[in-house]
Order: C-alpha cells, then structure tokens, then sequence
C-alpha cells in the first residue's frame, strides 16, 4: 500500500516531454549500452551542479545534513550540525555496467575532493583540561571513492512504463581528511590548535563514524533526482528497443 501511495505522487505531475540533449537515449540492443549510459551519466555533471528547474530537480550543491556525530568517546566528542557538503556533482565515473534483465545498475566513481562545513561542538582534553570550543570547521577530504548498486524497476502509468529506482546501496572509501576548526571568541578561543590537533590526531576514529551519514544522505539524494528525472520520460523514450 505504501509503495503504491509513493508511486502515485512520484508520477502524479509527471508528463511526457522531449528528452533534452543532456540526457543521451541509450538503445537497449546497444552493444555498448554501457559506455552510452556512461557517457550520458558524466555529462550531466554540470547539470547536477546548477540543477534541472525544467524536471524539478534542484542543484545537488550543497547537499545538506541535520547533523553527524563524529567522535563520541570521553577524550573527544565532537557533533556538526548544519552539515553542507560541496563537490559531490564533481565525480568522475570510472565503472557503470547496466543489466536490462536484472533491472540493475553497477557504477564506481571517483570525487576529487569533497569539502564538508558546519557549527561544530567540539570537548576533548588538553594536558587533562577539559575544554569546549563551538564554532564553525571545514573538513576536506581527497579521492573519495564510491561504489554504487541501484535497483530499478517498470512501473505503469498513463499506458507507458516509466524507470523507478526503489533501493541503492552506497559505499564510500574515505581515506584521509585534513581539518579546520576556527571557535568563537571566548575563553576557549586560543585553545583552537588544541582542538583542531585532537581532530587530527582521531582521523582512525572519526572517518569510519562520518561515512555511514555521508552514505545514506547521499543514497537518499541521489534516488530522489533519478526519480524525478525518469518521471519525465517513458523507458522506451529513454531505453528504446533498438541499437
């Protein structure tokens, strides 16, 4: 019941419309199927980045979080809130392989860098000192690597079938993060190269408690734009049965 609510309001304002020329028609007896699908997903980068008000697909940049907690143990507890991630419609696509049959679709992408900003909360310890500093961090992070699997199904609407992406897996490999940490003026304040080397120094700890938010919030993002990018074309408009 739930499913079929989702779909209707997914495809209750969709209508039928030209594909636009950023987004390349992939035959579905296509010997290269892949490498069309590929092409099609890298040249569309730039429109992730500005967004598609033509398919009510907003910009990808920034991508937004409530909050993560990236260390919560009694030497340093750190919580960001008023998470904003830059640079994930910058990714290069090293690896897409597209089953028609399974209704699967495989990808590994690359991101050059990823920049995180938020209001950080930050208590750790300084030569057994408790201290508290609040203010906002820059996080950046290099050569993000991501595996993808998305699964899709036909749906049936107004005598057509339409591409649905119901689930996807994401898996990031994050390997280092550089930091910064300015606190707000307060009594804390000078103690900023304290605090920003206790973030450094628990890299091991706090990457492995950032990637399972960074993962859902982009499954979730990017489930949202395919949906309403395929509510727009029917699958033969965008798959047509032919080379």
């Amino acid at each position: 019941m739930m499913l079929r609510f989702v779909l209707f309001a997914l495809f209750a304002t969709s209508a039928l419309a030209t594909v636009p020329s950023y987004i390349k028609v992939c035959g579905r007896q296509n010997p290269k199927l892949n490498n069309c699908v590929l092409d099609s997903v890298s040249s569309m980068t730039t429109k992730l980045k500005m967004g598609m008000p033509e398919l009510d697909v907003p910009s990808l940049e920034p991508l937004t979080l409530d909050k993560i907690i990236l260390s919560d143990h009694s030497s340093l507890r750190a919580i960001a809130t008023n998470v904003k991630l830059f640079n994930l419609s910058n990714f290069i696509c090293k690896f897409l392989h597209v089953d028609l049959e399974n209704q699967t679709i495989d990808m590994q992408l690359t991101f050059p860098q990823v920049r995180l900003e938020a209001e950080y909360n930050v208590t750790t310890k300084i030569v057994n000192v408790p201290i508290n500093g609040i203010g906002p961090m820059i996080i950046v992070t290099d050569d993000v690597e991501a595996k993808v699997g998305m699964k899709f199904r036909l749906v049936d609407h107004k005598g057509a079938k339409f591409l649905y992406f119901p689930t996807m897996t994401t898996s990031l490999v994050i390997k280092d993060y550089t930091s910064h940490f300015t606190p707000r003026p307060g009594p804390d304040g000078a103690l900023a190269e304290g605090i920003n080397a206790a973030l450094q120094d628990n890299r091991k700890e706090i990457i492995p408690l950032i990637k399972p938010n960074l993962e859902q919030v982009i499954t979730e993002r990017v489930l949202e734009l395919s949906n309403k990018i395929c509510k727009h074309f029917s699958y033969d408009e965008l798959f047509p049965d032919r080379m």
